[in-house]
């Protein structure tokens, strides 16, 4: 089930790792990017992470900003955070968590 979040507002996720026998695991490495799948851009490309079973993915109030605020735009606004253990390794594994951003009709972004 996707989160909601709105608009300009921060948001964390978290990300647990687990290997093929399904106990935590810590990968080689971490990293992540945020793309706006309703307008199709990158908000923030990929950022490497400190390797851990579990961690936080700090997401800022800028970057949760609706990219065309106007009357006539979009009521919700669909991102998608792709998370990369292990990258370029052949044990890399790949997985979304998706979110929807909330147009608040009192907000206005410069």
């Amino acid at each position: 089930m996707p989160s909601y979040v709105n608009e300009s507002s921060a948001l964390t996720v978290r990300a647990r790792f687990y290997n093929q026998s399904n106990d935590p695991t810590v990968p080689l490495s971490i990293r992540y990017l945020i793309k706006d799948i309703s307008n199709d851009r990158v908000v923030h490309d990929w950022i490497d992470l400190t390797p851990a079973e579990s961690v936080n993915i700090e997401i800022a109030a800028s970057e949760n900003n609706m990219y065309e605020h106007t009357p006539s735009s979009r009521r919700f606004e669909k991102r998608v955070v792709t998370v990369q253990a292990n990258a370029g390794q052949i044990t890399q594994f790949t997985n979304e968590i998706e979110y929807w951003v909330r147009n608040l009709a009192g907000i206005e972004n410069d």
